[in-house]
């Protein structure tokens, strides 16, 4: 049991940190549990949930003119500051850049991860993969020189050997991959890519609460993803299909590697429908909202089982069991942690960077200069998102049935005409926009002379 209940939360303002003060917050029963949120960026959506004597200005570690060093200081001294008993890393970003760097200095109460040693399994792909015990719910990974051999798929699916979420993966037909010439093996941590098996099939997290000593799963809880954009679950719900078969698999996960307390795995159907691990994080996921939706809140129930002094008249907060008590009850995703500024444009499609052409969506042609125009912006460090109604009226406003029928066109022609962004957002509601803030290309040309 820990006795000093101040917890950091490092770096706070991500879907994560936030439902874990949310519990925190609703834990009753055990006193004095006093939340930290320490931040670059003040101005994230950390300031509804926390009181403002609780919100810590700190470097940020991904500044290149912040040093490895400077980033070590100012972690000490706002734990030294604050008295702080655990500091929680909230983010597999900033998990790797401590892990490599590192940074788990016995200086720092790092009370999250608890098991460094299996840390590199959880953040890079390469290093879980390889696991021979586990090569059984494993995708098949390829190389150049095997693919026509073990390959009878049309594709094969590009991921980074580290990222959370979608970010950097890609299904990429197997004869543009049979045309790289040379691939080595990476090293651990570098941003390289691995290819391996395109999975058809249903996706689904799996949110699991063990021991303090990762040797026994106390419950999990598994959810389907649905509404995937740029790899983020839109909404999801929690099942009881497989239970015996997820249970299974998460038990083998942790003979192997032992993670400690909360941490979830990623698994999605092959062709057959067998299911095969994608990747495992350890920390709070961003969507676990999901799982309390069902009254299984293992965030309550691990400040429950660490602050706990053993004589609390309170009931554990997790209903434990073979199903959730709450099938049926969807979730959204609401959280948008987008960084607040100015650089940001939101940009048309349809009539603005490709010619109108009344619903026949693929027969549009780029206008060149206006995408020229948007690729500037993207330059000069704006997000640029393009927004669009495609296929609204079509469908009656059936966003789910727009991005079916119209994401992968609109992805494909972005991409064929050069067009530089961040995100596309399909779902806009059509309509005549009336915005004090609204910008035609032409003025978004005149703008670039005085940037």
């Amino acid at each position: 049991m820990i006795i000093n209940k101040n917890v950091l939360l490092y770096t706070a303002g991500n879907e994560s940190s936030i439902e874990i003060i949310k519990s925190i917050n609703e834990l009753h029963g055990i006193e004095d549990i006093n939340v930290f949120g320490a931040h670059y960026d003040l101005k994230s959506p950390i300031r509804t949930y926390l009181p403002a004597s609780n919100i810590i200005s700190c470097l940020n570690p991904f500044d290149k003119n912040v040093t490895v060093g400077m980033v070590l200081d100012n972690l000490i001294e706002i734990v030294t500051k604050y008295k702080i008993g655990m500091v929680y890393i909230t983010n597999c970003k900033l998990l790797n850049y401590m892990y490599s760097n590192g940074l788990f200095d016995s200086s720092i109460p790092a009370y999250f991860p608890q098991n460094i040693a299996n840390l590199e399994y959880c953040l890079y792909k390469d290093f879980l993969y390889s696991i021979r015990e586990l090569e059984y719910m494993m995708p098949e990974t390829y190389s150049e020189y095997v693919l026509n051999d073990t390959c009878d798929d049309d594709y094969v699916f590009k991921k980074p050997v580290f990222g959370s979420s979608g970010d950097g993966c890609e299904k990429v037909p197997k004869e543009k991959f049979l045309e790289i010439q040379t691939r080595s093996m990476l090293e651990k941590g570098d941003m390289g890519y691995i290819y391996c098996e395109y999975l058809p099939g249903e996706e689904f997290t799996v949110d699991v609460y063990s021991n303090s000593n990762g040797t026994i799963i106390n419950d999990f809880n598994i959810r389907v993803r649905d509404a995937i954009r740029d790899g983020i679950t839109s909404y999801g719900y929690s099942t009881n299909n497989r239970y015996d078969e997820f249970k299974s698999l998460l038990e083998d996960i942790q003979k192997r590697l032992k993670i400690p307390n909360l941490w979830f795995a990623q698994f999605k159907e092959d062709k057959n429908g067998k299911l095969k691990l994608l990747e495992i994080n350890c920390r709070v996921s961003g969507s676990i909202g999901i799982t309390k939706a069902v009254n299984k809140d293992y965030i309550k129930q691990w400040f429950f089982d660490t602050y706990s002094d053993g004589k609390s008249t309170l009931h554990n907060p997790v209903i434990y069991g073979k199903y959730p008590n709450k099938i049926g009850t969807i979730v959204t995703r609401h959280l948008n942690n987008r960084k607040l500024n100015e650089k940001i444009l939101l940009v048309d499609i349809d009539g603005t960077i490709c010619t109108e052409t009344r619903g026949s969506y693929s027969q549009a042609e780029p206008i060149q200069e206006a995408i020229d125009i948007v690729n500037k912006y993207y330059l000069l460090g704006y997000e640029i998102i393009y927004y669009t109604a495609r296929g609204m009226k079509r469908f009656d406003n059936d966003v789910a049935l727009v991005y079916q029928h119209y994401y992968e066109l609109t992805k494909n022609q972005l991409q064929q005409w050069g067009a530089k962004y961040h995100k596309i957002i399909m779902g806009k509601p059509s309509g005549t926009y009336v915005d004090n803030d609204a910008a035609r290309i032409h003025d978004l040309q005149t703008r670039l002379f005085v940037q």
